[in-house]
């Protein structure tokens, strides 16, 4: 799997994703993002409820859903996993 290394607003990321608008450096990261199951995405939050809208909280964690299916999961501000199989529709 291919890494990329960005800094953006003062953080450094390490990412299995590109953005070719994001700044390339190299360093230890303080972001983690990268992409893994659905099942992986529920780990901790089965006994939650819905919070906010669409979103899914646990004392470190947020779920953010769209069209009743996990988006993406924000651990302890420090890691963001995104669901590789979500299907979304393009903006424009």
């Amino acid at each position: 799997m291919t890494e990329y290394y960005y800094h953006v607003y003062g953080l450094y990321l390490k990412s299995s994703l590109y953005f070719p608008e994001l700044i390339v450096k190299k360093s230890n990261p303080d972001v983690l993002i990268h992409s893994n199951d659905y099942e992986s995405l529920l780990v901790g939050f089965i006994n939650h409820k819905m919070g906010i809208d669409k979103l899914l909280f646990s004392p470190h964690d947020v779920l953010y859903f769209l069209d009743k299916s996990p988006l993406f999961r924000v651990r302890n501000g420090k890691e963001i996993i995104i669901n590789p199989k979500h299907k979304t529709q393009p903006l424009f």
